[in-house]
């Protein structure tokens, strides 16, 4: 649902600039912003009559901080905006809290909608079961991950395969997992 936007990663520029003079609030571009474009965007394909296939993503690559990391001050001189973000503890609740949101939106206006994701930047094991607690203790049901993107470099193929195993042995902790990898 990101690709609303037009730029990569969806408002950086904006949000960077506003992260430096110390004005971003990702509640603000959650509510004034991206809430309205996703409850639009669901509309419209509710309407459309291919809309029971469709599994949507409401984050993608959520985990590196642009929306919801707290800043940080960076003197590197290469570094336009001053300061970078960190997806800390705090980065990971607040998506967490965002997540909620926009899914509770996305349910309230179909609540059989298919939800995936989201997007990780990467496998991380942690994130991962952060995020699937989050999603337990808030009866939040997944429909299809798209929790990680897999690796484009096919040369380590059994670290892939162990991050596989990893990853589905925290879904199947969660009772959201396939049974095996492969």
């Amino acid at each position: 649902l990101q690709d609303v936007y037009d730029t990569w990663y969806y408002k950086y520029d904006d949000i960077m600039t506003a992260r430096s003079k110390g004005e971003y609030d990702w509640q603000e571009l959650l509510n004034g912003d991206y809430l309205p474009k996703v409850e639009k965007t669901v509309k419209s394909m509710e309407s459309k009559t291919y809309a029971a296939p469709i599994v949507y993503c409401l984050y993608n690559e959520c985990d590196n901080g642009t929306w919801f990391g707290e800043s940080v001050k960076d003197d590197n001189p290469d570094n336009k905006y001053g300061v970078w973000c960190d997806y800390n503890d705090k980065g990971k609740d607040n998506f967490n809290l965002a997540w909620k949101q926009t899914y509770d939106l996305v349910k309230g206006i179909n609540k059989s909608a298919l939800i995936g994701g989201p997007g990780f930047c990467d496998f991380d094991l942690y994130e991962l079961e952060y995020f699937l607690s989050f999603c337990k203790e808030n009866k939040i049901r997944l429909s299809g991950p798209a929790l990680g993107r897999p690796r484009k470099d096919d040369s380590d193929r059994k670290q892939v395969y162990l991050d596989g195993v990893d990853r589905i042995e925290v879904e199947r902790s969660f009772s959201l997992a396939k049974r095996c990898y492969g």
